[in-house]
């Protein structure tokens, strides 16, 4: 590689090593990785509604959005399934089309159908701040 020397290749080496575990189950390696995301995530606290297919509307928290997903939390009872299609709808009047990715517990994450511009996040980072963060 132009340009790195051995030293910043092992500090590298060293930082990857630092933030993953190996174990050994039955015989088998597995290795856990943090996670590297395409889009960044926005911790928000938006109450929504989510709706699927022939249900009535869940109320829920729309607690982390990103250009190509969101998670909510609060969802109580409701029922979801990883495969489920539903809408997400929000208070300022967003009705997106979504898919669920997995629902445990009350939360859920969400896959958007259609990946949303940098101003309609901005959009919504904006009336997040504005109407919900100072509740």
């Amino acid at each position: 590689m132009a340009g790195r020397n051995w030293v910043e290749e092992s500090e590298i080496v060293k930082v990857f090593m630092a933030k993953c575990r190996l174990e050994v189950l039955e015989g088998h390696f597995t290795m856990s990785v943090l996670t590297i995301r395409a889009h960044r995530r926005y911790a928000l606290r938006m109450p929504v509604r989510l709706q699927g297919e022939g249900r009535t509307t869940a109320p829920c928290l729309l607690i982390e959005l990103s250009q190509q997903g969101a998670r909510l939390s609060n969802l109580g009872q409701a029922q979801f399934q990883p495969g489920d299609p539903v809408r997400l709808l929000t208070g300022c009047g967003k009705d997106l089309a979504c898919t669920v990715r997995w629902a445990r517990e009350g939360r859920a994450g969400l896959r958007l159908d259609q990946a949303l511009h940098a101003f309609e996040m901005i959009e919504l980072l904006d009336v997040n701040r504005r109407e919900y963060a100072a509740a």
